[in-house]
């Protein structure tokens, strides 16, 4: 991950910051059947570790969505993500004190084990989930856009410093054909004036490789929303193909 897409907390949360939550959400689980009062501070601190994958200096500001994608990974993620701690909670509701037969504190192991894992597996992929629609979300593009408005003089504007790293900003935001980002939030990540932010987008703009709207920007140049089209994509895949 290059330093652009650090900034833009582009890259998916590390899964080893998920361990905390599974083994304080796992240990209320077993304490629970054993010293209840022990568990209600062990589910509370489970649920703060929740937010450890996410530390504020990451959080992706000022982006904004106003188109729905539904992409094929959707369709087979529907029930995933809740599946697991569904399935486990409702094993250990209806499964009583002892499970498979074995000895209550053997089985209020397993559960606190199962419990955790499960509604900490869910809660990942949950929030790794922008990330893996961002990427679909690119190949259902490529898949199904016409090449037809690719010329040369498209490729070349875009094959320019200053253009591939205003290009390189937006998807490291997930800016894409609906999703949008403001103007300074790209200047914060780019290191860039919200001056040439613009300067840069706006012969873009002028060939339909990327969009701006200064609709609810109250005439701030700052709050400008910048996002980049599916030609814009069909373009970055063209140049980065060496065509």
């Amino acid at each position: 991950m290059g330093e652009i897409e650090r900034r833009a907390g582009a890259g998916p949360p590390d899964f080893w910051k998920f361990i905390p939550m599974a083994v304080l959400l796992g240990s209320g689980r077993i304490f629970l059947d054993v010293e209840p009062w022990v568990a209600v501070p062990l589910f509370i601190l489970g649920a703060l570790a929740a937010f450890l994958p996410f530390p504020p200096g990451n959080t992706t500001r000022d982006v904004d969505g106003w188109k729905i994608h539904t992409t094929e990974g959707d369709k087979r993620r529907a029930l995933v993500s809740v599946a697991a701690p569904a399935t486990v909670m409702a094993i250990d509701i209806l499964g009583g004190d002892s499970l498979l037969g074995l000895p209550p504190e053997w089985s209020t192991m397993i559960y606190g084990v199962a419990f955790g894992s499960a509604v900490t597996y869910g809660f990942s992929r949950q929030a790794m989930l922008p990330h893996r629609r961002k990427r679909e979300l690119i190949q259902q593009i490529v898949e199904n856009a016409s090449l037809d408005e690719v010329t040369t003089s498209d490729l070349e504007a875009l094959d320019q410093p200053g253009a591939r790293t205003l290009a390189r900003g937006l998807l490291a935001h997930g800016a894409i054909d609906g999703t949008r980002v403001m103007a300074r939030q790209l200047a914060r990540v780019l290191d860039w004036s919200v001056e040439q932010v613009h300067a840069t987008a706006r012969p873009l703009d002028q060939r339909g490789i990327i969009s701006r709207s200064a609709i609810m920007s109250g005439g701030d140049p700052a709050k400008v929303y910048v996002e980049l089209t599916e030609k814009g994509v069909v373009l970055l895949r063209e140049l980065h193909q060496g065509r």
